[in-house]
């Protein structure tokens, strides 16, 4: 009897996560991605060598170098980046080499372009359609293909805490998700190119640590749902979700969801109008012990922010959101979904805005405590003990 039940609630909880990731996920928008890099690292692009400019390389001479180290990773010649891809664990089938249309080999390019370039690669593919996760955690997130199967690299729950009850509930109770661990390994990559004398790589292996960093920044990805989200999805569900067909957790997962979606569309819409670049300026940094330690802060911090991020998000909320409409998945007016007509309607919107200035305040701090970490590391480094740990976070 024990068995049956904790093979049920296993079920269970599989299926709510199925229902609850299985549309597109994204923390930021690919422009914010990109965007937030440059008013973040403007001020400290004397003291880091950003403004430096270094020369744009093909993948395959770092891929060579690495093959006595790992002859599993390229071919001899060094051209197939296939090995490689599966070294570090991501779609063998993504062109994880390819340029931005701004680049060509052998010219120039400033590290701070590289960054604001690049921010954007980890959404390029590489974390979707692995099915070696499939069972341990992706599962867990949804959906085997398309974009949703990427999103246990790209969303991080913090192991349940009893005494903030309201943010880190869910199942299962342990930590779930990969995005700090991502943070480590394309830091390490950086650690590894430029020691290998590919600058240009180690950049571009930054900023690929960058996006993660970015990602843990934004409340929706540090949580799975809220107690009050749950709650209220349970009497939507008795008020429509009976005649619509939908189950208790798939009513609860379609509120999410749509709430999840119109904060991103929103803050997105009032990003590309520079609302947000301010918050992201500065020279500050926080304190640096290693890339994984310090985004599990990062996330954490962001997990205390969710509960709150999610209650005035319902409060901005136009009523259809809390009815069987799905929100577009790639709305560009998220502004007419609004609750114009609330009586609190400029309260709550300020509330939001603090949110969001305080996660891309953050998101700059963070991104230029990345960056002073990277340069004060000695630029020779042990490539095995790399690897190996590079190994231990893929």
């Amino acid at each position: 009897m024990g068995n049956r039940l904790k093979k049920r609630s296993g079920i269970l909880s599989k299926l709510f996560f199925l229902l609850l990731f299985s549309r597109t996920l994204f923390a930021w928008s690919d422009y914010d991605h990109q965007a937030m890099v440059a008013p973040a690292l403007q001020q400290i692009v004397g003291k880091t060598g950003l403004g430096e400019p270094c020369a744009i390389q093909s993948l395959a001479p770092f891929l060579k170098k690495l093959t006595p180290f790992r002859p599993g990773i390229s071919s001899p010649k060094g051209d197939s980046p296939a090995g490689f891809a599966r070294f570090i664990d991501v779609n063998t089938k993504i062109p994880i080499g390819k340029l931005s249309t701004e680049e060509s080999i052998g010219r120039s390019i400033k590290p701070i372009d590289i960054l604001r370039l690049h921010a954007i690669d980890p959404d390029d593919g590489r974390d979707q359609r692995l099915r070696s996760h499939f069972y341990r955690e992706q599962v867990w997130f949804g959906a085997g293909t398309g974009v949703s199967s990427q999103a246990f690299r790209h969303i991080e729950k913090p192991p349940f805490n009893p005494f903030r009850f309201d943010t880190t509930f869910g199942f299962p109770f342990w930590r779930l998700g990969q995005a700090t661990d991502r943070v480590q390994l394309y830091f390490d990559l950086a650690l590894l190119a430029r020691s290998m004398g590919e600058e240009y790589w180690g950049w571009r292996f930054l900023a690929a640590s960058f996006h993660y960093l970015q990602d843990l920044h934004q409340p929706f990805h540090a949580t799975q749902i809220s107690p009050e989200i749950a709650s209220r999805g349970l009497r939507l569900y008795f008020q429509w979700g009976r005649a619509e067909h939908f189950s208790p957790i798939g009513t609860i997962a379609h509120l999410m969801s749509n709430l999840h979606h119109f904060f991103e569309e929103y803050v997105g819409e009032l990003s590309r109008k520079g609302l947000f670049n301010e918050p992201l300026k500065g020279t500050d940094t926080d304190h640096f012990v290693t890339p994984f330690q310090y985004a599990t802060v990062i996330r954490d911090r962001s997990n205390r922010l969710a509960a709150k991020t999610i209650h005035v998000t319902a409060a901005l909320a136009r009523p259809v959101l809390f009815t069987p409409y799905k929100f577009p998945e790639e709305h560009d007016e998220a502004r007419n979904f609004l609750a114009t007509d609330s009586v609190t309607f400029d309260k709550d919107r300020e509330e939001l805005m603090g949110i969001v200035r305080e996660s891309f305040g953050n998101a700059g701090i963070a991104m230029r405590t990345l960056v002073f970490a990277y340069q004060r590391e000695p630029k020779e480094q042990d490539s095995e003990k790399l690897l190996k740990r590079i190994e231990r976070y893929r």
